[in-house]
């Protein structure tokens, strides 16, 4: 159980991992939190933008999401999961041209399960 110590400031990775559990949990509202709060005390921290695309991912706010994914894509190129999840999101917002090039790219930097989505979205 996570508990609050009084006057303890948490790193940006910390509050990274603490929204990771939150969403395991499905507290997206409290995985964002988590999230912003990384942001703010770190804006280069790329995890925390995908982390918080991830929610507004799974909260049905593809624009959104695809921003955040496109900062974690700016500030770290090669993040295959990055590349994927945005390719998720311009599915559900269906520009599938768009979906296919990002799944590509995420198999390109080592993601093989990015494979199973070109194949079913992609041919």
């Amino acid at each position: 159980m996570l508990v609050y110590k009084a006057g303890y400031s948490q790193s940006a990775d910390e509050l990274y991992n603490k929204g990771n559990y939150f969403i395991k949990m499905g507290k997206m509202d409290s995985a964002m939190a988590c999230f912003n709060e990384s942001i703010v005390k770190d804006t280069t921290f790329y995890k925390s933008y995908h982390g918080r695309g991830i929610v507004k991912l799974a909260t049905k706010k593809y624009a959104e999401a695809i921003q955040d994914f496109n900062t974690t894509i700016r500030q770290k190129f090669n993040y295959a999961d990055a590349f994927f999840a945005r390719g998720v999101a311009y599915l559900a917002v269906n520009n599938r041209k768009k979906a296919c090039l990002d799944f590509e790219e995420a198999y390109n930097f080592g993601l093989k399960d990015a494979k199973d989505m070109m194949q079913q979205y992609c041919q």
